[in-house]
């Protein structure tokens, strides 16, 4: 999958990959995306968009990018806490759908377990 994302300062990258960090004292993995810039992302049709929440999009591209599907995702800002997802194609739109799902679903999931 290629992914396009703009930065808060209006930047455009195209996101490359990621790092796996591990920092010792806390033992948690932490993903770090890897990206270059780029001038303007590639113009792709409003036909096939999806508003997603800002705080989950690390984990919607890290998702996307090991999903192996062969298709072109633009997040583009909607405001401080949303990103508008636009795809090549209605499949490559369900994946992002899918994934968001999913995300959200384990959130619910965790922090129902943390209250119990």
């Amino acid at each position: 999958m290629e992914v396009f994302v703009e930065l808060r300062n209006g930047r455009w990258i195209r996101v490359a990959g990621w790092l796996k960090q591990t920092p010792s004292p806390r033992r948690s993995t932490k993903y770090i995306l890897v990206g270059e810039s780029v001038e303007n992302p590639p113009k792709l049709s409003s036909e096939h968009t999806l508003r997603v929440p800002a705080s989950i999009l690390n984990k919607i591209i890290l998702s996307l990018l090991d999903s192996g599907e062969n298709s072109i995702v633009v997040f583009e800002r909607a405001g401080v806490a949303h990103y508008i997802a636009k795809a090549e194609s209605r499949r490559a739109l369900q994946i992002v759908n899918n994934i968001v799902e999913e995300v959200k679903k384990s959130r619910k999931t965790s922090r129902s377990g943390q209250s119990a």
